[in-house]
């Protein structure tokens, strides 16, 4: 039996190195595991978050992009349409082409049926985009053929604007006027 003892001491003390060995890597596993969670899955799952959100932004930015660019050959159409009608504007010359302009008058005139009228160039005005040249023009005639004359001045090819009209009638002649037009051409020094 004595032998029995030792025997029994040395299994007894075999399941207890066993048992503590079985507790060590017990807790080495939970560590490894800790570590494994803390070291390496948690940052890779939240690195993974990141990027999906950031794939979810650049989807968001695309459809954005993609909605600008649907829209882009629709703003090419207008800009198009907003030159083919800046074309049809009347243009600034670059300097007063003051002797161009009376012949343009005149011309006009004829074809009003009125005299030449009398030309007075006024002050030019000068802006930071433009000059103004205002001209008071005298004549006379018969009214529908003042007002057809106006009306000519105000289509012309270069930009003019009818500032002032005035008209009086001449004693003894009915339907004739004397008028005074005051116009005011525009030019865009370089």
């Amino acid at each position: 039996m004595s032998m029995e003892k030792p025997a029994e001491n040395r299994l007894y003390h075999q399941m207890n190195q066993c048992a503590k060995a079985q507790l060590a890597m017990s807790g080495a596993l939970v560590l490894g595991l800790a570590f494994f969670f803390f070291g390496v899955y948690r940052p890779q799952s939240q690195r993974l978050e990141d990027v999906e959100r950031e794939v979810a932004q650049r989807h968001l930015e695309l459809a954005n992009d993609r909605t600008k660019t649907n829209r882009l050959p629709k703003v090419a159409n207008e800009l198009a349409e907003l030159k083919a009608r800046l074309a049809n504007f009347k243009q600034l010359p670059p300097e007063p082409e003051l002797g161009q302009f009376i012949h343009n008058i005149d011309s006009l005139s004829r074809k009003a049926g009125l005299p030449e009228p009398t030309v007075v160039p006024g002050e030019t005005v000068t802006d930071e985009l433009y000059s103004e040249q205002p001209i008071q023009l005298s004549f006379h005639g018969d009214f529908l053929s003042v007002f057809n004359f106006i009306h000519q001045v105000e289509d012309m090819e270069r930009l003019t604007r009818v500032r002032d009209v005035t008209m009086h009638s001449i004693d003894g002649s009915p339907g004739v006027v004397d008028a005074t037009v005051s116009v005011t051409i525009y030019y865009a020094e370089d």
